[in-house]
């Protein structure tokens, strides 16, 4: 049975840790750039993928200058497959030129 991309990218790109609280952004960012590498893989709104990740069990959370999800953290550089850290890096530095 193919497992769903959404599940595919946690288990590639992600670390279940009960003390980390990752924004919303960061996650999407990654999520992204995954869908990008694998060409074909349609990532959705960011409401979209905000609402799946709740949906999976995952609690929000909001304060003064951030929203994001409890639970999960991205992988660490070291625990990151190369070709995915670089293109989240590209997919970052686009986002910051456009925004400046």
């Amino acid at each position: 049975m193919p497992t769903d991309p959404m599940t595919t990218w946690l288990n590639d790109e992600t670390v279940p840790d009960p003390a980390a609280k990752t924004p919303s952004r960061w996650l999407y960012d990654a999520w992204l750039a995954w869908c990008l590498a694998r060409g074909g893989v349609s990532p959705g709104g960011s409401g979209w993928f905000s609402r799946s990740l709740a949906e999976r069990g995952f609690a929000r959370y909001v304060n003064s200058y951030s929203k994001g999800f409890v639970g999960l953290r991205l992988r660490a550089d070291g625990e990151r497959l190369p070709a995915h850290r670089d293109q989240v890096a590209t997919l970052i530095e686009m986002r910051e030129s456009v925004a400046s």
